[in-house]
């Protein structure tokens, strides 16, 4: 197992409600690396919660989809945008649990990678299953789209 460099760091006050560890009202997500997946061990608690005591599935499907992005990082190098994502909620996921999000890469093409991922508790028990089809957007889209210049970061090694 290895961690998984944030490259985002170099941007000045980068504020990502999934991974920022300086977003005080986020999920600071961080990731590791193990063989051919990627994963995050966290924690809700019930600021979390959609249903009283039950976590909300936005913040099921936020984890999901950013832990699937990581997965393309760090094995494709590349940033990209989700252009589609399947879940199924397999059953209600409580807050105030440890649990891992893992991640993993199925098939990958110059523009186009597609992955899986779940939600498990300690016990692997299976809360949540995702699929997803990331885009890798050319190099031109991400200078226009992004209000940072990414050449000056350490995204440029990703574009």
């Amino acid at each position: 197992m290895k961690k998984v460099k944030n490259p985002f760091l170099s941007i000045d006050n980068y504020q990502c409600f999934a991974c920022s560890p300086f977003n005080k009202s986020g999920l600071r997500l961080q990731f590791l690396v193990d063989s051919d997946r990627v994963y995050t061990d966290f924690y809700l608690n019930r600021k979390f919660e959609g249903f009283p005591g039950i976590t909300h599935g936005g913040i099921q499907s936020t984890i999901v989809d950013e832990t699937m992005f990581w997965a393309v990082l760090e094995f494709v190098k590349k940033l990209s945008v989700t252009g589609k994502m399947e879940i199924q909620f397999k059953k209600p996921l409580s807050v105030e649990k440890k649990l891992t999000c893992y991640a993993r890469v199925v098939k990958a093409n110059s523009r186009m990678v597609n992955c899986t991922s779940e939600i498990v508790d300690r016990g692997n028990e299976v809360y949540c299953k995702a699929r997803g089809v990331y885009i890798i957007p050319s190099r031109k889209m991400w200078e226009q789209a992004s209000s940072v210049d990414l050449t000056k970061t350490d995204l440029v090694n990703y574009m």
